[in-house]
């Protein structure tokens, strides 16, 4: 066994000694490399020093391999083949990811709008397995072991990366027949007297509202339900439970909107082994699968 220091570009030596062979002169290397030629005779140096042996044989008009350089010319045809079996399996990881991907969305969102997004990638991507999950509460994506979290609204973990991703338009919104029995207001204080649904964590006692001229104002209402489900408050919402604000983004069915609208952010939140990942954007939110 021959033991030595390997130089980190030990390949490419490897694979100039072997262009020498081929072409039968290191002028002819050289110009089939587009290098100098100074350049090849160096790592050819370099290259029998770090083996500690001659490879070839130099002559005023000819090359020729030492008894050692016909050994290890074998070698250098495995060693480069194998280097690029490795690179050709990894390419193809980059352009078909796989493996599984576990993903926590808000509720709302998860359950009815990306949820489709999801089904579309892993028609696309057949070697990625999703495991999709949907919580409106607190997640720690350290502690859940899970690869991304797509969240309305902020999120705690300071450690991880966040990039906001979409605004959701939200309405506030009560049934027909609680407007009827309540009389549609005019301004946001004439809900203070109305029943309201609230949903944890966003909002539970008030809820911060923006007009459709920027004038920002808080809703209080009289705390008759609550809920950590969007889907929950929907229907109860429905039911005549209350007033609630629900993203415009839900399916049809929504109760009536009776007065201002507001954004939230929608934001993701990755694990350090997905932004390690190798793989293509997940419909528009560059989600990458873990390999």
């Amino acid at each position: 066994m021959i033991c030595m220091n390997i130089p980190y570009d030990f390949l490419q030596m490897m694979d100039t000694f072997i262009r020498i062979v081929e072409i039968g002169s290191i002028s002819g290397a050289a110009r089939d490399l587009r290098v100098a030629q100074s350049s090849v005779s160096r790592q050819l140096r370099q290259l029998e020093d770090s083996l500690g042996i001659s490879l070839i044989t130099r002559t005023t008009h000819q090359i020729s391999l030492t008894d050692a350089g016909r050994g290890f010319l074998p070698d250098c045809h495995r060693m480069i083949r194998e280097w690029k079996g490795i690179e050709d399996r990894f390419r193809h990881d980059a352009v078909q990811p796989r493996g599984r991907l576990r993903i926590v969305a808000s509720v709302g969102l998860g359950q009815f709008v990306l949820v489709e997004i999801a089904a579309r990638y892993c028609r696309r991507y057949p070697e990625v397995e999703i495991e999709w999950n949907v919580d409106d509460g607190p997640v720690s994506v350290l502690q859940s072991g899970i690869d991304c979290l797509l969240k309305v609204g902020h999120i705690e973990e300071k450690s991880l990366v966040t990039q906001t991703v979409a605004e959701v338009r939200a309405m506030l919104v009560a049934s027909p027949g609680l407007i009827a029995e309540m009389g549609m207001p005019s301004i946001p204080a004439e809900l203070a007297g109305w029943p309201m649904i609230g949903v944890h964590p966003y909002f539970a006692d008030s809820i911060a509202i923006r007009s459709h001229r920027g004038r920002a104002s808080r809703v209080r209402g009289s705390r008759r339900f609550l809920t950590s489900n969007i889907v929950v408050a929907r229907s109860a919402a429905l039911a005549g439970a209350g007033f609630t604000l629900l993203a415009d983004c839900l399916p049809a069915g929504l109760p009536k909107q009776i007065y201002y609208s507001t954004t939230y952010t929608t934001a993701r939140r990755f694990s350090g082994a997905v932004r390690r990942g190798i793989g293509r954007p997940f419909g528009g939110f560059g989600i990458r699968a873990r390999t």
